[in-house]
C-alpha cells in the first residue's frame, strides 16, 4: 500500500487544526477592523441596530469611524465592490461617467422635457398652491373651508369632525344665559412657552365641554399675555394674534351669572376637583374607544391636544398678513449649500425657495433652557437620523432642510457640518433658516431681550409655519414646540402619512410627552 491508515488519520487531524487556526485568525482580523467604528457607536445610539451585530448593514457602514474610512482600503469599510463614496454608486462597474445626454434619442429628450419635467413641476405647483392658500387665510370661516378641503387620508383621525365639533361648541347662536369657564394666567405664566400653553388650553377646553361651559380667556388677566406688547387702546390677550376662542364677548361673560375661573377659585364646585386632568370630551373618547381601539389613552390625549392647538392658534388676519410679509422677505430668509469635495467645504449662498421643495426636512433643534427638563440633542444627531431615513426611503426624501432653533451655534454647525459628521454624510445638503434674533435661553429671556414682543412672537410663529411646509420631520418631542410641529402637520397640512423621526431619549418622550 502506498499510504497507511494511521498516516491518513494524522493528515486529517492536521488539516482540521490548520483550518481552525485560519478561521480564528480571520475572525480576529475582521473584529479588529469593524471595531474601529466604536468611537461613533455611542454617539448614534438612537439607531435600532448595532454595527457590531450587523456589520454588513449599509447604514452602519455610513455611520462608521471617519478615520477608518480615510485610512483603510475602501473594501475594508464598504466591502468588496464599493466605490469610494456609496452615494455615487453602489458597485464599481456603474457607468457613472457616461454622457447620458448624447445617448438619448430625440424621442427621449422630448418625453423628458414634456412629461417628466412637467410632472416634477406639477408636484411643486400643487404644493405651492396649498402653501399660498394657507398664507391667505383671514377669517374663521376661511380656516374651516381650508381644513375641509384637505384629503382625509393625510389628516389625523377625525380631524374635520373634531374641528367642527369644537367650533360649534365655542360659537353658540346666542351667548345669553350661557355658562363659562374663564381661563386666567397661572402665577408662573411667564415661564410657559407656546407649546406648554397649548397643552393647558386643551385641558381646559375638554373640561369646559364636559361641564357644558364655553371656554374664554379672562379679559383682565389672560394667559400668554407675556408674548405680546400692548396695543394702543387695547389689552393683551392671545386674541391679538389668533382668532378668538369663542364668539362670546367679554360683555357676555360679565353678564353671565354662571362662570367659573381657572385656576380655581375656592367656590368652584366639586366636579372640577373630581374630574381627571386627562379627561376628554365624552363623544370623542367614545368614538376612539370603539373605532380606534388600537390607540392607547395617552396617544388619544396627544391627538386631542393637537386638535385644540390647531383651533386655538389659528393666526388672525393681521398676524397672517405679517407672516406672509416675513415669509417672502429674501433679506430675512437665507440658505446655503455645500460644495462637494474634501474638507473643508465652502458654503454657496442660496435664495429661499417658495415654498420649501417637495421632500424637504423640518429640523427644530430645541436647546436653551430645555436642558432642565430633558437631555438636549445636538444637530449632528438630527442629521444622522435623517440620513438613515433617506437611505431607507430614497424615493421620498431629499437632503434639503429648514432649521429652526433658539441657539445660534446650531446654524454655525450646519455651515460647518463636514467637521462634525463622518464621511460623505454632509455632502449635498441644502440648509435654510430665518435670520431672526436668537439667544440660547428661555422664552422670557428672549422676549425681554429683543424689543417688541408681538413682533418676536410672530417671527417665532413663522418658524413653525415654515417647518410645516416641509414633508419630512425630525426632532425631539420632549420639546413642546416640536410637539406642535408634529400635531399641526396633521391638521393644518395633510402631512400625517409621512412619519416623524424621533431623536430624543425614551424618557423625554414617555407617554407621548403628556
Amino acid at each position: 500500500m502506498l499510504f497507511k491508515p494511521y498516516l491518513t488519520a494524522r493528515s486529517l487531524w492536521a488539516l482540521i487544526i490548520l483550518a481552525s487556526l485560519c478561521f480564528i485568525i480571520s475572525l480576529t482580523v475582521q473584529l479588529t477592523i469593524f471595531s474601529s467604528s466604536s468611537p461613533f457607536s455611542s454617539t448614534y445610539n438612537f439607531l435600532p441596530f448595532s454595527a457590531k451585530k450587523t456589520p454588513a448593514c449599509l447604514v452602519d457602514k455610513l455611520l462608521g469611524d471617519p478615520w477608518a474610512y480615510e485610512n483603510h482600503p475602501k473594501e475594508h469599510v464598504f466591502g468588496t465592490g464599493w466605490k469610494d463614496d456609496p452615494y455615487e454608486g453602489m458597485w464599481s462597474n456603474v457607468p457613472s461617467k457616461e454622457d447620458y445626454e448624447t445617448l438619448m434619442s430625440e424621442e427621449d429628450k422630448t418625453m423628458m422635457r414634456e412629461e417628466l419635467y412637467k410632472y416634477s413641476d406639477d408636484l411643486q405647483r400643487d404644493k405651492r398652491a396649498r402653501v399660498e392658500n394657507f398664507y391667505t387665510l383671514k377669517t374663521s370661516d376661511d380656516w374651516s373651508r381650508y381644513i375641509e378641503g384637505h384629503s382625509d387620508e393625510g389628516l389625523a383621525p377625525l380631524t374635520k369632525f373634531t374641528q367642527r365639533y369644537i367650533h360649534r361648541h365655542q360659537h353658540p347662536e346666542n351667548c345669553t344665559g350661557k355658562a363659562f369657564l374663564v381661563f386666567r394666567k397661572f402665577p408662573n405664566d411667564e415661564s410657559f412657552g407656546l407649546g406648554a400653553l397649548a397643552q393647558s388650553i386643551a385641558h381646559n377646553l375638554a373640561l369646559a365641554i364636559r361641564t357644558n361651559r364655553i371656554l374664554v380667556y379672562d379679559a383682565h388677566d389672560p394667559p400668554g399675555a407675556h408674548f405680546l406688547s400692548p396695543l394702543p387702546g387695547a389689552g393683551r390677550t392671545l386674541d391679538n394674534i389668533f382668532h378668538p376662542l369663542s364668539s362670546c364677548t367679554p360683555s357676555d361673560v360679565a353678564a353671565s351669572t354662571d362662570k367659573v375661573y381657572f385656576p380655581w377659585e375656592p367656590e368652584a364646585t366639586a366636579i372640577y376637583y373630581r374630574t381627571h386632568p386627562a379627561s376628554l370630551p365624552p363623544v370623542l373618547a367614545q368614538v376612539f374607544k370603539t373605532q380606534f381601539a388600537d390607540m392607547n389613552y395617552d396617544a388619544v390625549r396627544y391627538w386631542w391636544r393637537g386638535q385644540v392647538a390647531a383651533f386655538a392658534m389659528r393666526p388672525n388676519r393681521i398676524a397672517m398678513e405679517r407672516l406672509k410679509e416675513l415669509r417672502v422677505d429674501d433679506g430675512l430668509n437665507k440658505g446655503v449649500t455645500l460644495q462637494k469635495g474634501k474638507h473643508p467645504m465652502t458654503g454657496i449662498k442660496l435664495g429661499m425657495p417658495w415654498p420649501l421643495p417637495v421632500g424637504s426636512w423640518s429640523m427644530h433643534v430645541r436647546h436653551g433652557d430645555k436642558g432642565i427638563e430633558m437631555s438636549l440633542v445636538e444637530l449632528k444627531k438630527y442629521i444622522m437620523a435623517a440620513e438613515e431615513h433617506i437611505i431607507r426611503n430614497p424615493q421620498s426624501s431629499r437632503r434639503i432642510a429648514f432649521i429652526s432653533t433658539e441657539d445660534p451655534s446650531v446654524l454655525y454647525d450646519a455651515r460647518n457640518i463636514s467637521s462634525l459628521l463622518p464621511m460623505s454624510t454632509s455632502k449635498g445638503w441644502e440648509w435654510y433658516w430665518s435670520d431672526i434674533p436668537r439667544f440660547n435661553g428661555g422664552p422670557v429671556t428672549q422676549l425681554e431681550k429683543f424689543g417688541n414682543r408681538t413682533e418676536m412672537t410672530i417671527k417665532w410663529f413663522l418658524q413653525l409655519t415654515m417647518a410645516l411646509e416641509c414633508d419630512n420631520f425630525v426632532g425631539t418631542r420632549g420639546s413642546g414646540w416640536n410637539r406642535l410641529i408634529d400635531e399641526l402637520r396633521c391638521i393644518w397640512y395633510p402631512n400625517c402619512k409621512s412619519g416623524y423621526v424621533e431623536v430624543g431619549s425614551d424618557s423625554s418622550w414617555a407617554h407621548y410627552g403628556i
